[in-house]
């Protein structure tokens, strides 16, 4: 299934990526969406006399033949249609023989099952520009006012390249299929809803694409990479390139970390040295930070090395030798 596509497309480039010649101006309410989700109100693009004109609509076919009483309440989801069934389906029937449409989208997300408890989600998008997915869309006017436009994406199995994610995948259609798809009889369209052949691109997202509420760009955003190494997964070609630490790295590592703690407790026991009662009582509090050098050349004679040794931290007699 779909549930859940992104589009971040300009209102030029969608007018320069499909040829619309409608509308004229930005429709109210366009705007790019990471995270597009069934009931949200995505453009979609429909034949409109010798050319193709762009409208807003809700995702999620309401059929021209429900009642109004049933308006709230359909029985099962209608955000997608499956190709297998989708010329006998009674909501999607009527609309696949003269209302088909492009859902113009810049990727889907599905979810990748791991074990029985946990999932990860995976953005998946063609290579070619520009691409669309195949959909069907009716008109409601079932209570005699305001005309409902909605629209359902149809999906097929999954690509080869793609099928270790998730069993199903939307149509995906080149440019050279819009018109064929919108324009052709069923028999040309019923010959395009085949899993996707051309390249696709697909990489793991943060989880929060989970929740609908979240809606920024940072969602499509590629995790569970080493060492910022890309993940692209292209026909097929699907191993994530991470870097693995080698042993030399993993010495310079620690090597570091090493040297960084030592920085860390050196310091600790200057402050400690330096605010000392026997350090204050003959020096007063200083006003500049009292190097560990100093403390050694200036007051480490003066006592002798059991009263030192009492009066340095942790009891340690060689703090002040190896600060």
């Amino acid at each position: 299934m779909c549930g859940r596509y992104t589009y971040k497309l300009t209102w030029a480039e969608i007018v320069s990526l499909y040829r619309l010649t409608l509308p004229d101006e930005e429709p109210p309410g366009l705007k790019p969406s990471y995270n597009v989700a069934p009931t949200h109100v995505m453009p979609i693009i429909r034949p409109a006399g010798n050319g193709r004109e762009l409208v807003m609509a809700g995702w999620g076919l309401v059929p021209f033949w429900l009642k109004p009483e049933q308006l709230g309440k359909q029985p099962y989801s209608t955000i997608n249609a499956r190709a297998e069934t989708i010329r006998t389906t009674p909501t999607y029937r009527e609309p696949f023989k003269t209302k088909r449409c492009l859902v113009p989208a810049t990727g889907s997300y599905e979810w990748q099952k791991l074990d029985a408890k946990k999932k990860r989600p995976i953005h998946m998008c063609a290579k070619a520009t520009p691409f669309a997915l195949a959909g069907v869309y009716d008109v409601w006017k079932g209570d005699g006012g305001r005309a409902i436009t909605s629209f359902a994406i149809v999906t097929t199995d999954a690509a080869p390249s793609v099928a270790q994610y998730h069993n199903r995948m939307p149509v995906v259609l080149d440019d050279s299929q819009f018109d064929d798809w919108m324009r052709g009889t069923p028999d040309q369209a019923a010959a395009l809803m085949m899993p996707y052949a051309g390249a696709i691109e697909a990489w793991e997202v943060p989880a929060e694409v989970g929740n609908v509420r979240n809606n920024r760009p940072e969602l499509m955003e590629r995790v569970g990479l080493g060492l910022g190494a890309a993940a692209s997964y292209l026909s097929g070609r699907h191993q994530p390139v991470v870097q693995k630490k080698t042993a030399k790295t993993a010495t310079a590592m620690v090597a570091t970390t090493a040297t960084a703690t030592a920085t860390r407790t050196a310091s600790v026991r200057t402050r400690s040295i330096a605010q000392s009662p026997w350090v204050l009582r003959i020096i007063g509090r200083p006003t500049l930070p009292v190097t560990s050098w100093w403390l050694q050349v200036r007051y480490g004679p003066r006592r002798p090395a059991w009263r030192r040794r009492a009066a340095l931290p942790n009891n340690d007699a060689t703090s002040i030798r190896t600060i």
